[in-house]
């Protein structure tokens, strides 16, 4: 992803790239900020794009009270719903739809009202129709809280119309 990512907060406009690599990035940034104008959850989990790289993703969130469940633990769909939007932002960012084919998730710390995390999405492998990616959950210190696995189908049809 180092070589990949690009940084949100520094994004130009798409017209003025000047480079195709640029403009990847830029197209990646424009994907995945209109799929979260368009995606009521993602936002009401709070998330924040920080990088979008072609088939690698970084986001933010910070967990609130209605998140968590009768133990006070963040809900496990809520991790899960953090780490599939992650997928699907990373997925899209190669430009083509990509429906999930199969996805799991192993929790590993408890994440508790307040945690800041870091969600951390890299293509594993991408064929010509399908992709394989791995997602980190990180809680603020730096552990891994969970770890989601997933795989995807990707379609012809573009996720921004031509342009």
């Amino acid at each position: 992803m180092r070589d990949a990512k690009r940084t949100s907060e520094t994004q130009g406009h798409a017209g003025s790239c000047k480079d195709a690599n640029r403009c990847e990035h830029e197209k990646g940034d424009i994907i995945v900020k209109e799929m979260l104008e368009a995606d009521a959850f993602s936002r009401w989990l709070g998330i924040q794009v920080k990088e979008i790289g072609k088939g690698a993703a970084k986001l933010s969130c910070v967990i609130r009270k209605e998140m968590t469940n009768g133990f006070d633990v963040v809900h496990g769909g809520v991790l899960f719903s953090l780490a599939d939007s992650a997928l699907a932002f990373a997925a899209a960012s190669t430009g083509r739809k990509a429906l999930t084919l199969e996805s799991s998730i192993s929790f590993l710390k408890p994440v508790y009202a307040g945690a800041k995390l870091t969600i951390v999405t890299e293509s594993v492998r991408k064929g010509k129709r399908v992709g394989h990616y791995l997602v980190r959950i990180f809680l603020q210190n730096g552990d891994l809280a969970a770890l989601f696995k997933g795989s995807v189908l990707y379609t012809s049809e573009p996720v921004l119309p031509p342009s």
